[in-house]
């Protein structure tokens, strides 16, 4: 009897954890469901165009920041992939073959005003760009490395912006995105206002952290750490190389894959048994390459930049060394052209 009883108590309490579990799992959903971004409106600043930012807006632009590789189409058969169709004009289609949760295209983010972002006012881009919110108030799917670009000084933020308007207008329509459920809800959650003024670490006071500053605006991080099934960097893995990239993908058929080095300063990694002279004359090297590309064999190609980064000063490039000399060395071995002909 007591037994009967001891279980009958048992059943109504986990009868009743589970009425409260699905409480909470159907609040939580609705709360994802009914919840916008969390936005500020964006700024009525209108940026004063000045020769001085539009060339800091080049040097950042075209040799370090991941803008034009991701909303621009590559001739992936040359060398470093050169952009093609027009700079800025809208990226290669990412979809559920590449084990995206849904389709993604990289926008036009040329003046055009019909198809690109010439009726952006400056704060709704800035805001795009460093806060993860469309012109629409919507939050902008996470490929867009806007949680890197948060820490964008507010100086190099507007030089940006004085190069983007700069550009030729393209009229190019992309795909509109479509994510499946639950992402196209969960989201909304990523994005974060930036309210406080954010300046650059000072290379001559501050090099190390100067250092890291560009590696972050680079992108050096998501593209030199594996991600997991969920799309999300392996903890523990930082800059230890692993994540493949398909350089080409058609009729649901990938192409072949380039795989990431491993860039910690653990023997295995790149920047362990290179020194700063040899890393910043290799890449000083890819500048006589820029109008004479070779092509390349499918599965030999890359993703790095090489060339856009030769246009770094010696003092970046120096800073990025120095600061990836102070991230943890991890020993991994990385084959970088598992598909190319042997």
């Amino acid at each position: 009897m007591r037994a009967r009883r001891a279980a009958k108590l048992v059943g109504k309490v986990a009868l009743g954890v589970l009425g409260l579990v699905a409480v909470a799992v159907g609040g939580g959903i609705s709360y994802v469901t009914l919840a916008k971004p969390n936005a500020r409106p964006p700024s009525l600043e209108v940026v004063e165009r000045t020769p001085e930012r539009l060339a800091r807006g080049t040097y950042l632009v075209e040799h370090l920041l991941p803008c034009m590789h991701c909303h621009s189409e590559h001739d992936v058969t040359r060398f470093d992939a050169p952009i093609i169709n027009g700079a800025g004009s809208g990226g290669f289609v990412f979809n559920r073959t590449l084990g995206l949760p849904g389709v993604v295209q990289p926008p036009n983010i040329t003046p055009d005003v019909e198809t690109g972002v010439g009726s952006f006012t400056d704060g709704e881009l800035m805001r795009a760009i460093r806060e993860g919110i469309g012109k629409d108030g919507r939050a902008l799917f996470p490929m867009m490395t806007y949680s890197d670009f948060k820490t964008m000084s507010d100086e190099d933020l507007r030089a940006v912006i004085v190069y983007l308007r700069a550009l030729p207008p393209v009229k190019k329509h992309t795909a509109r995105i479509e994510l499946d459920f639950p992402v196209n809800l969960f989201i909304r959650l990523v994005p974060a206002p930036v309210v406080d003024p954010v300046a650059a670490p000072d290379d001559a006071r501050e090099h190390i952290a100067y250092g890291g500053y560009l590696v972050r605006l680079a992108g050096c991080h998501g593209c030199h750490t594996a991600i997991d099934g969920h799309g999300q960097s392996v903890k523990g893995r930082d800059f230890a190389g692993g994540r493949a990239f398909p350089m080409t993908w058609q009729d649901g058929k990938l192409g072949p894959r380039v795989v990431t080095a491993n860039i910690t300063p653990d023997p295995t990694g790149y920047f362990g048994h290179t020194t700063k002279a040899v890393w910043i004359a290799r890449v000083r090297t890819y500048a006589g390459m820029r109008d004479n590309r070779p092509t390349m064999a499918p599965g030999t190609n890359t993703l790095m930049p090489w060339i856009a980064f030769s246009g770094l000063s010696e003092s970046a490039l120096g800073a990025i060394y120095d600061y990836m000399q102070t991230v943890k060395p991890i020993n991994a071995v990385v084959d970088s052209f598992p598909d190319a002909t042997r």
